[in-house]
């Protein structure tokens, strides 16, 4: 979702807090770490330069431009309980929470958000973006690709680099870590595009290793 820039950001510095106490269980070795994975975030996103870059700042990023018209109400547990995703198993259909429903509330594009402002009441309670910095505990990441690629999905209609290895680099404070090596190879873009796209009969996924 192209509005949830801010929400990833948070996810990827809650992400950071929880590994950082993890590696921690023996303090006097951290233990080294590695983010990796489909973070459907580009290079240029919030979560993607918080990992790279150790901070985001109010207003140095355009992942803070929906923060106060796009919230994340399916991560609430009670909301997911009465909209019947979880806790229901009702295999007769009589639960009146299972029955499915019109997301009225739900938008699935920018332009949908913008137009529900102007008839949001609640749209002046504005909220000022944090500063997101890691702790200078926290150990400096190094990206697993010396040169991000041009894309690691490719679809008919969506072309982008959402996909990461991140890991944490040696230093004084932290005497184990990973230095890179290497990195897979990339399919250039010609030769996906002698299939149209990913995945195909060459190409099993619709994103690439990294």
């Amino acid at each position: 979702c192209s509005v949830a820039g801010h929400i990833r950001l948070l996810q990827a510095f809650a992400v950071c807090h929880k590994l950082d106490q993890i590696r921690r269980k023996d303090p006097e070795n951290p233990a080294p770490l590695l983010i990796c994975g489909d973070f459907n975030s580009d290079p240029l996103s919030g979560a993607v330069r918080l990992l790279a870059n150790r901070s985001v700042l109010p207003h140095e990023n355009d992942c803070w431009k929906h923060l106060n018209v796009y919230t994340w109400e399916c991560g609430d547990s009670d909301y997911m309980m009465e909209h019947g995703f979880i806790g229901n198993y009702d295999p007769d259909d009589t639960l009146s929470c299972c029955i499915e429903e019109d997301f009225v509330d739900a938008h699935s594009d920018e332009a949908s958000i913008m137009d529900s402002m102007s008839s949001d009441d609640s749209a002046d309670d504005t909220i000022s973006p944090p500063a997101v910095v890691l702790p200078s505990c926290f150990p400096t990441l190094a990206s697993g690709c010396v040169n991000l690629p041009s894309f690691t999905n490719y679809a008919t209609d969506f072309v982008e680099t959402l996909d990461y290895v991140f890991a944490s680099e040696p230093s004084v404070q932290e005497p184990f870590g990973f230095r890179p090596k290497g990195e897979a190879p990339m399919p250039s873009e010609e030769l996906v595009k002698e299939y149209v796209a990913m995945p195909n009969k060459a190409m099993p996924s619709d994103h690439v290793a990294v």
